[in-house]
């Protein structure tokens, strides 16, 4: 496969799934760095448009990895409550 086609493909999957780039990079059998790499220094070569597009969802990723984070430091805390009990 061409590497502007599977820059594309991955792009569109990231936009259709709303997913991160290491959710994208587990289903395409790449790097989570190297899908970042493509989504910010290819694509916009490739398709303008998309990139936009893309850039928006990466923007909302990175501020929603805080919440994500501190859910999961929250159900690590309730587990440990439990044992203690």
């Amino acid at each position: 496969m061409e590497l502007d086609t599977l820059v594309c493909r991955e792009a569109e999957y990231m936009l259709e799934h709303k997913a991160t780039v290491r959710e994208t990079g587990k289903v395409f059998g790449r790097g989570k760095s190297t899908v970042h790499n493509d989504m910010r220094l290819k694509l916009p070569y490739i398709n303008s448009e998309l990139a936009k597009e893309v850039a928006q969802l990466l923007h909302f990723n990175l501020e929603d990895r805080a919440r994500r984070g501190g859910k999961a430091t929250q159900g690590i805390m309730k587990k440990r409550k439990r044992k203690e009990c």
